[in-house]
């Protein structure tokens, strides 16, 4: 085994200790500094230092591949998502969109978009937030969007989680969206989804989309 040390001139170099050495200097038994040799270092025993470094490589990899696959599956929106795809009896995928970059695996992903299919990406907006109109006596879930995110995306997707309302999972077309919605030099507005109830002749039926995954 070799242990970090300091030669006669300073510099840092490689001091090998036999076993016994090793096992006096920490206070511990052969057989014990033996055991740890069998349990953490047998198989590395006979490997050149660039086999060693690539395997230590791929155990951070695979430990970070891990991790990262637990933060997606218990990620609130990709659990309603594939539930309302279940509901709705489609064979289509979702996928998040993975960032190469970060150590921290609830950053390793898009939150505010998925992958379709393995092809289109759809941004996805997570409504928290809540509106009462009195005339009508509706309160609405309101989040804002862009005309420059409609025409980028064939579809738009709205997880609607505001409690105590039903949630639910709307995907609407976006080019019925800008025509509905987004008068002539309009670029960004407020929408407003009903959560208790539908509204009369409703400037655009959000939920006629729910669970539209056709």
């Amino acid at each position: 085994m070799e242990h970090a040390g300091e030669s006669t001139n300073g510099a840092v170099g490689a001091v090998h200790l036999s076993r016994d050495e090793i096992a006096r200097r920490v206070g511990v038994s052969r057989p014990r500094i033996d055991r740890i040799y069998e349990d953490y270092f047998s198989d590395l025993l006979g490997m050149s230092g660039l086999e060693r470094r690539r395997r230590r490589e791929d155990q951070l990899r695979e430990t970070g591949v891990r991790r990262l696959a637990r933060a997606v599956a218990k990620d609130r929106v990709m659990t309603a998502l594939l539930k309302s795809l279940d509901k709705a009896k489609r064979r289509r995928r979702i996928e998040p969109i993975i960032c190469k970059r970060g150590s921290d695996p609830v950053k390793r992903y898009r939150h505010k978009a998925v992958r379709i299919d393995g092809r289109h990406v759809e941004p996805v907006h997570h409504i928290r937030n809540k509106k009462y109109c009195p005339s009508g006596g509706t309160t609405y879930g309101v989040t804002s969007i862009s005309r420059d995110e409609l025409e980028a995306s064939a579809w738009s997707i709205f997880y609607v989680d505001v409690a105590p309302f039903r949630r639910r999972v709307i995907r609407s077309r976006s080019t019925r969206l800008l025509k509905a919605l987004f008068p002539p030099g309009v670029d960004r507005k407020n929408i407003y989804i009903p959560l208790d109830r539908k509204p009369e002749e409703p400037r655009y039926d959000f939920l006629a989309d729910e669970d539209n995954w056709g």
